[in-house]
């Protein structure tokens, strides 16, 4: 049967309809700061680009680790080497019923909080307060990524209060049209995504050993509200362009789970840079040039 509509397409378009607006209107409003959405984007990649060697240094040991114990807890409770390779297998449904298929997801994601936290604080100490380096193994400060961990879920469940009304208009859309349907989850995702970075400020200040309220997050990104918007937009594109490389071009598990792992670890990381650049042109008055 040929498929008329692409709901893939509708989403790109979307989404490129919205970058364009959002800079349009900034432009009219900023001047020569309609770009401000593109520069955090565009510093945000270079902290990496530019710092390549000490961010492998920095979290390639622990990145590396979070993906060998996923990868070894999924061979041994499930015979895959990741949970996604089970969505192509004949008995998908019978695994997904199966005790140990939870608990393989429950220790992976317990594992990929840890050790997430651990790599973003160590980023955001690297960036903010030029801390190196220094051994093999990254050093662990237990207040600051325990303290990280909780501010994440705080924020998770300011986000999942957030989602209720989202709930309610997408299921009245529904009902209207598919097509509705998707072009308002497709909203409703850079919504959230938009909130989710005006609160997330909070983060980084944890990292640092400084303490940041939500509300005061809020505040500090109330007048940078257009560029945040974009810079969010561009790292879902880029992130989700990335992500599709493994998971459309690639079918060798072994060489997909490697490219997968460098995927997530560019995409972990630049989400981290973007923080780390709002919380140090916001607060710290840093420039983005």
């Amino acid at each position: 049967m040929l498929l008329l509509f692409d709901p893939g397409s509708l989403e790109r378009l979307t989404l490129a309809r919205l970058v364009f607006i959002l800079d349009c209107q900034y432009n009219t409003l900023k001047g020569n700061d309609s770009l401000l959405g593109f520069k955090i984007f565009q510093k945000s990649l270079n902290q990496i680009i530019y710092n390549f060697a000490d961010a492998i240094k920095l979290t390639g040991v622990l990145y590396l680790i979070m993906v060998v114990v996923a990868a070894i807890i999924s061979k041994y409770m499930l015979g895959v080497f990741s949970l996604e390779e089970i969505q192509g297998l004949k008995n998908a449904e019978e695994i997904a019923l199966t005790p140990q298929y939870w608990l393989a997801i429950l220790i992976t994601i317990l594992v990929s909080i840890l050790l997430s936290a651990w790599v973003a604080v160590i980023w955001h100490r690297f960036m903010l307060l030029g801390e190196g380096p220094v051994s093999f193994m990254p050093t662990f400060r237990p207040d600051n990524v325990f303290g990280y961990i909780l501010k994440s879920l705080i924020l998770g469940l300011i986000l999942v209060a957030a989602m209720i009304p989202v709930m309610i208009v997408l299921a009245m859309a529904a009902m209207v049209s598919a097509q509705l349907m998707l072009f308002i989850f497709v909203l409703s995702g850079i919504f959230l995504f938009y909130i989710s970075l005006r609160i997330s400020l909070v983060l980084p200040a944890k990292s640092i050993g400084k303490d940041m309220l939500v509300s005061q997050s809020w505040s500090a990104t109330g007048s940078a509200s257009l560029p945040i918007l974009t810079a969010g937009i561009l790292l879902a594109v880029f992130s989700a362009g990335l992500q599709s490389i493994p998971q459309y071009l690639i079918s060798d598990p072994i060489l997909k789970l490697i490219v997968s792992s460098c995927v997530g670890w560019l995409s972990l990381m630049l989400g981290v840079s973007i923080l780390t650049t709002l919380y140090g042109h916001l607060i710290e008055g840093r420039s983005l040039d």
